[in-house]
């Protein structure tokens, strides 16, 4: 859907109170447009899956401000963007978590800068061993399943990068302070210029929609 400074508006009314205050926070258009379309997108999707209209649903927070459905609706969610994308994931088998960035995002400098910080030493072997014109792509894979499994937690980015330590050889697997979490499913892709990375719980297959949203920015969540 084209995010024309003339649509978003509109849709801005079918969102939920708590939902036009976060928009109204935001000082740039392109911000303001982008969480509109999506929330609107996700309000629809959520609202086919549970049989109802989109006005009819209510959203809570966790305690770290992670957003799920009020009620018994039985059903688990999670959204991110990513310049013109975003990603939804729903299920209903537990709690999931995605996030989806631009592997062009940061340069090899930037890396350097954060590897340190945000990889275990594992990982950061695993990332120096490969050329130079790989290792972009590959922090941010890791980046992503860090957020998907934080996400899908709902611990949001209270707990240290460097104490979830993942393997890229074969499935994917995270192990948390030193032990391996074996009741979760991880599974990363590319697509369309951007990685995308979702944590569900056990082997639960998500549903993931990607949507299209130009809205002139680069600004990733």
């Amino acid at each position: 859907m084209k995010n024309k400074v003339d649509i978003w508006p509109r849709l801005y009314r079918d969102l939920a109170k708590c939902e036009q205050d976060q928009v109204d926070r935001f000082t740039f258009n392109k911000d303001k447009a982008r969480y509109t379309v999506s929330h609107w997108f996700m309000r629809r999707i959520l609202a086919d899956h549970l049989g109802c209209t989109g006005s009819e649903l209510v959203f809570s927070q966790g305690s770290y401000g992670k957003p799920y459905l009020g009620g018994q609706s039985g059903l688990f969610f999670n959204l991110s963007h990513c310049d013109e994308c975003s990603v939804l994931i729903v299920s209903r088998y537990g709690e999931v978590g995605v996030d989806v960035e631009s592997p062009h995002r940061m340069s090899v400098s930037e890396i350097d800068g954060l590897k340190q910080a945000v990889l275990t030493q594992a990982e950061r072997e695993r990332l120096d061993r490969l050329p130079v014109e790989q290792q972009a792509e590959c922090f941010i894979r890791f980046w992503t399943l860090k957020e998907a499994y934080l996400k899908q937690k709902g611990w949001g980015l209270y707990y240290e990068l460097d104490k979830l330590s993942f393997s890229l050889d074969g499935p994917i697997g995270v192990e948390v302070a030193g032990k391996p979490d074996c009741d979760i499913n991880l599974g990363s892709i590319a697509a369309q210029g951007h990685l995308v990375s979702w944590a569900t719980h056990n082997y639960a297959d998500p549903l993931i929609r990607r949507l299209n949203l130009p809205v002139w920015g680069e600004n990733c969540a």
